[in-house]
């Protein structure tokens, strides 16, 4: 269900921008959250070696590894969430190019077809009124 739509990208250029300004904020805001952790786990190896207690260290996982393993993560982790935008706007974008295929026919006096959506895409109760609202004006328009 999740793959069969033929476009994923309908508007290129604002969905990948905006794809990559969330996964970006996500990654950025990982990094921070490592390297704050590694900037306290360091404080609790080094207060262990001067033989003080840290309290809750594994000291079986080094920091730099730790590290490593988050940064890999909130990669991959900004990698699904910028596809998962992509999916989400095209919920939103998808029923956007029949609306405004719809409404150019409508000002240029054409032929207006009634417009369809897929049940996933968003704006369903939009299109609906859209819809009733071209269909009556359409029956109100003097015949030629």
């Amino acid at each position: 269900m999740l793959f069969k739509r033929k476009k994923y990208l309908l508007n290129i250029r604002s969905q990948v921008k905006y794809a990559i300004i969330f996964g970006g904020l996500f990654f950025l805001g990982n990094v921070f959250f490592v390297v704050i952790t590694y900037f306290t786990m360091t404080y609790q190896v080094t207060l262990w070696m001067s033989g003080q207690s840290p309290q809750g260290l594994n000291f079986f996982m080094k920091p730099a590894n730790f590290v490593w393993t988050l940064t890999i993560f909130s990669l991959f982790a900004s990698i699904v969430i910028g596809y998962l935008f992509i999916v989400v706007s095209h919920r939103y974008l998808g029923p956007l190019i029949p609306v405004l295929r719809s409404l150019k026919a409508y000002f240029q006096n054409q032929e207006v077809v009634e417009i369809r959506i897929r049940q996933t895409d968003e704006l369903q109760e939009f299109v609906n009124d859209l819809n009733l609202e071209l269909r009556k004006r359409g029956e109100d328009a003097p015949s030629s």
